[in-house]
């Protein structure tokens, strides 16, 4: 068994069936491969083994059924890779040695017998996920966690791992499209090492919150046997998303586009503008805006409208995820104003230095 054990011992009864005193020469062969689909042939052994003989010989014996015409000896067969206290195992399989007692005067007169050990085959593996067992991202992307497969029996052997989301989320492990893998045969302490990515929805009518959890359960089976299963669950959470637009219109229905620099717009003394400023969020947290209008010509007149608010060019709004919020801002030309004169008109739409929108427009006569 090789859960308990790293080597095997063999008795051997070494009888003198002579009529008179002889030398015997005894020998082992080094220590086999045996498969028994080829007979015929012997193989490297896939562990280091060794072996030892209580005695080695030669031996002087008399002659039949006198005393000291019989010996016992024992053969020992060790596994020198083989460490029980770190959990390394035998190879499973079936080693040989041939052991060989003759004549050292007459080598035709001989007798040989072959010693076999079969290493029984375990089955086992030791799967680890690296970091946590939890796992988040933003909507539209991917949350990502490591897991790795290592074969801790004593035999090749192949795995399937198999991750399924219950929210129905898309997943996929390694460079695949899909949400199952198996490996291939994996080696006696051999691992592997995939990346499991778990795609959280995008963000409509505001969900997936942020703080929303799926759980993904995980499970690696054995293709060798049955009994091998190993499960595991992963927490994966929605992280906030902040993210807004910002549509600018005309009184005529003509987007101005929000852009750091929008192109210039012809204007006539005493033109008036009625132009509308729809932001919606598109993350999923409710968020709280600053809106402020600047103008590089105060000779303008301008007001930036928020519900029942007039007269200012500042507000502060909040906005729901998924929602839109509208204002209204109304530009009149001096009559008075000279011809090629410019006012500069700056839109800033910010949440905070990371996330803010600009929008500047020239309004030229």
């Amino acid at each position: 068994d090789p859960l308990t054990e790293t080597q095997k011992t063999f008795d051997i009864h070494l009888e003198h069936e002579g009529t008179s005193t002889e030398t015997i020469q005894f020998t082992v062969t080094p220590v086999y491969g045996f498969d028994p689909q080829r007979p015929n042939m012997l193989l490297p052994t896939s562990d280091v083994w060794s072996y030892s003989v209580n005695e080695t010989g030669p031996f002087v014996m008399p002659a039949a059924g006198d005393l000291g015409s019989t010996k016992k000896l024992s053969i020992t067969l060790s596994n020198l890779d083989a460490d029980l206290d770190s959990d390394t195992i035998a190879t499973a399989g079936i080693i040989v040695v041939d052991v060989n007692a003759r004549y050292q005067n007459d080598p035709l007169v001989s007798y040989t017998v072959r010693l076999r050990l079969d290493i029984d085959r375990i089955d086992d593996v030791t799967v680890a996920l690296a970091g946590t067992d939890s796992a988040s991202a933003q909507p539209n992307d991917w949350a990502t966690f490591s897991y790795s497969v290592m074969n801790t029996g004593n035999a090749p052997a192949s795995f399937k791992l198999e991750c399924n989301s219950e929210n129905n989320w898309n997943i996929r492990i390694g460079d695949s499209a899909s949400n199952s893998l198996t490996f291939e045969p994996l080696s006696q302490g051999e691992f592997l090492f995939r990346v499991v990515s778990v795609r959280i929805p995008p963000v409509v009518d505001g969900d997936p919150a942020s703080g929303v959890t799926d759980t993904v359960f995980c499970q690696v089976t054995s293709l060798d046997s049955d009994q091998l299963e190993h499960s595991d669950q992963i927490t994966v959470t929605v992280e906030p998303l902040v993210d807004f637009k910002v549509d600018i219109t005309d009184q005529y229905g003509d987007l101005f586009g929000l852009s750091s620099l929008a192109p210039d717009r012809i204007v006539s003394n005493g033109d008036r503008f009625n132009i509308t400023i729809d932001i919606t969020n598109s993350g999923n947290v409710e968020l709280e805006l600053d809106i402020e209008v600047q103008e590089s010509n105060s000779d303008w007149w301008m007001n930036l409208k928020y519900g029942d608010v007039f007269d200012s060019n500042y507000h502060t709004i909040n906005v729901a995820s998924s929602q839109t919020e509208t204002l209204t801002l109304d530009i009149s030309v001096p009559i008075v104003a000279d011809m090629g004169s410019v006012n500069d008109i700056t839109l800033i739409v910010k949440k905070d230095m990371s996330n803010i929108k600009t929008n500047i427009t020239s309004f030229r006569l």
